[in-house]
């Protein structure tokens, strides 16, 4: 049987953990995922969490981070690869080497794909398919500045739509630049709630594969709800925040146009970008994104710094509370006065 994988494709709070419960329910193993379930992801994340923890460490390394948009130019990335690639490939054999049919979710990986892919063929993982998970950038931004006012530890320049607007428009732009595969599709997030098993026989279409029926029941019935879609956007989905930011709109709508019945390739991906930068000033992008991105990128240091520092004093304080209510602690208070009173004679004397 010949192998083939699907890579679940798109920025945060896109839908891509829905997709990837999808595949799931099309026979694509899920390999080992976290059972985490919160208030941001009350359906679980679907990810496995020795992958996210090796992407967030390669994205370090490369001068960078799931929200910060782009690369150091101070790195050596062919270098930082090389030296990353037989641990990604130990972890890619360790968790789906005896798998035919798999599936991969992690929002990293829009930003990792070039890293990725090469790793993936010398494996020998069969063919691969890619889901993009599509939805509207404002309704994204949205989504995480409401996570962000919950754990602006986690997203700590969440807040602010325009950069989280170009976050999303860095990530679609580098997954589509550096995708090699041949066979994708384009799942509206709309879509996606209003019609989760029609997206399921699109994903089953791409992949030749049969859903499961049982799995399918489990998709339908307990996996999509319509609260879901927490953050919508407005009448025209734009305000006055995020002036300036045509071009992402305009891509969404770009790729939104290929979210039908036929699977794309990732040649056609790539025209919806082409064409993109060919309407817009490329130069006038890239100063209005050096414009936002770069300075936050020093707010975004200290931010992230504080944010330890908090973590730390939490941890420190938690630690004191258990310890002064530790048996141990109150049996040795009386002994803990009596060196007091001795320093203090001593002292005196």
């Amino acid at each position: 049987m010949a192998k083939k994988c699907v890579i679940v494709v798109g920025m945060h709070r896109s839908g891509t953990s829905a997709l990837t419960a999808a595949a799931h329910a099309c026979g694509f193993e899920l390999g080992s995922i976290g059972d985490t379930k919160d208030q941001d992801n009350p359906k679980g994340y679907f990810e496995n969490f020795d992958i996210v923890r090796f992407n967030d460490t390669l994205l370090r390394n490369l001068g960078s981070s799931w929200d910060i948009p782009g690369f150091s130019a101070d790195v050596n990335r062919d270098e930082i690869a090389a030296r990353y690639k037989d641990e990604a490939a130990r972890l890619l054999e360790k968790f789906y080497g005896n798998s035919d049919r798999w599936v991969l979710k992690d929002p990293r990986m829009c930003m990792l794909l070039w890293f990725w892919e090469p790793i993936m063929q010398e494996l020998g993982t069969g063919k691969v398919y890619y889901v993009v998970a599509l939805r509207n950038p404002l309704e994204v931004a949205n989504s995480q500045k409401k996570r962000c006012a919950v754990n602006p530890g986690f997203h700590v320049l969440g807040s602010d739509i325009r950069y989280t607007m170009l976050l999303w428009y860095t990530y679609y732009k580098t997954a589509i630049s550096t995708m090699t595969g041949k066979s994708a599709i384009v799942v509206n997030y709309t879509d996606l709630i209003s019609q989760p098993l029609k997206e399921i026989e699109r994903i089953a279409t791409l992949t030749s594969e049969t859903p499961n029926s049982e799995l399918i029941e489990w998709y339908r019935d307990e996996f999509i709800d319509s609260r879901l879609r927490r953050a919508s956007r407005g009448v025209d989905g734009r305000d006055e925040e995020i002036g300036g930011l045509d071009f992402v709109f305009s891509m969404h709508e770009r790729l939104k146009a290929l979210s039908g019945e036929t699977p794309v390739s990732a040649e056609d991906l790539r025209r919806c970008l082409t064409e993109n930068e060919a309407q817009f000033d490329s130069k006038l992008v890239e100063a209005l994104t050096a414009a936002v991105v770069e300075p936050s990128r020093e707010l975004y240091k200290y931010k992230r710094g504080a944010a330890h520092y908090r973590s730390e004093a939490a941890r420190y304080k938690l630690r004191c509370e258990r310890m002064n209510n530790s048996i141990s602690w109150k049996i040795t208070k009386p002994l803990r006065g009596l060196r007091k009173l001795l320093i203090s004679s001593d002292g005196g004397e």
